[in-house]
């Protein structure tokens, strides 16, 4: 019996075009999934509202800001607002230029 040594070349092109087609599925799907991980994480960092202490931390601060109030007596510091500090710097902006 004579045996052949064809190389059966349609299998081995059978054979690599399955294995291509297969990872670009894969690829494809790990894409969708990546995605989809991206979106769900954005809507959670981004989108929703934060959370009920994080509010109030962020109230409470924002109170402080607006409240005027000693910091030292004896050496007249006080702590105003800013936009009440821009308005008397504007205002007492050429007064203070004028005695240096």
């Amino acid at each position: 019996m004579v045996q052949s040594d064809d190389i059966k070349t349609w299998k081995i092109a059978l054979a690599g075009a399955v294995g291509a087609i297969s990872v670009l599925v894969i690829v494809l799907a790990l894409q969708v999934v990546y995605y989809h991980a991206v979106a769900a994480q954005f809507v959670e960092k981004e989108v929703n509202p934060p959370l009920i202490e994080t509010q109030a931390a962020m109230s409470r601060q924002q109170d402080k800001l607006l409240q005027c109030q000693w910091i030292d007596r004896e050496k007249g510091v006080v702590s105003i607002p800013i936009d009440i500090a821009m308005e008397l710097v504007v205002r007492e902006g050429g007064k203070a230029h004028a005695k240096r």
